[in-house]
């Protein structure tokens, strides 16, 4: 029986995935001044946009790589984090630096997490990997393990829209990701979204829109 999201997974654990962890495994310093060239704002600034100063005491980032991310996320909260990532190599790499953040090797289609557990689940350019045909599953997962918050970086397209990623096709779709978890999650509202376009010249031809947004569970 073939599994919804099984391809793409493979791919991102073999030397495709692998050949990506090493070619954006930079500084968090670099990274963040990359960021601020392409955005206007750093990562740590969206962070802050969208969660502001909300008391939270555990975060999970859902393909989390090497962990930049989540060392990010340490400058804005004090909350235990953890993250989730299908690449081995990767998650070694973590465990190697960052012995103090809670790293796991898994997949978003099912997470090892009991229901309620995390005051915020967080993406950052990764749902854009997910086939459409499997998104329903993983926004279900993750809305099911998120007691509070839910926050997502993602390429923003009214539409669901394929589009080549470093040659290869299937692997990287746009679309509106907020609407499509209230879709599959009426317990959800939008509680906050930034559109942020990337500057012109940061990716040639492809003009790339950053939709930065966070949802809330209702009754929590």
């Amino acid at each position: 029986m073939k599994i919804l999201g099984s391809q793409q997974m493979r791919v991102w654990q073999g030397k495709f995935g692998k050949a990506y962890t090493k070619r954006n495994d930079l500084p968090v310093g670099e990274m963040e001044k990359q960021a601020k060239w392409m955005l206007g704002k750093t990562y740590k600034d969206l962070f802050i946009d969208l969660i502001g100063t909300k008391r939270l005491q555990n975060v999970l980032e859902i393909g989390c790589n090497v962990g930049k991310k989540l060392e990010i996320m340490s400058q804005v909260t004090n909350a235990k984090l953890y993250g989730i990532e299908p690449q081995q190599v990767a998650v070694e790499t973590v465990h190697g630096r960052l012995p103090k953040y809670n790293v796991i090797q898994g997949t978003v289609y099912d997470l090892p997490f009991k229901d309620n557990f995390f005051d915020l689940v967080f993406t950052s350019v990764v749902l854009i990997h997910i086939p459409p045909k499997a998104l329903k599953l993983a926004m279900s997962e993750i809305a099911r393990v998120s007691k509070k918050y839910i926050m997502g970086l993602e390429y923003w397209e009214k539409k669901s829209t394929s589009t080549v990623y470093h040659g290869n096709k299937e692997l990287l779709w746009k679309t509106d990701f907020p609407r499509q978890y209230l879709r599959y999650n009426p317990e959800l509202k939008l509680v906050k979204e930034m559109i942020v376009p990337y500057r012109k010249a940061a990716f040639g031809k492809e003009r790339l829109t950053l939709n930065c947004f966070l949802l809330e569970k209702s009754g929590k």
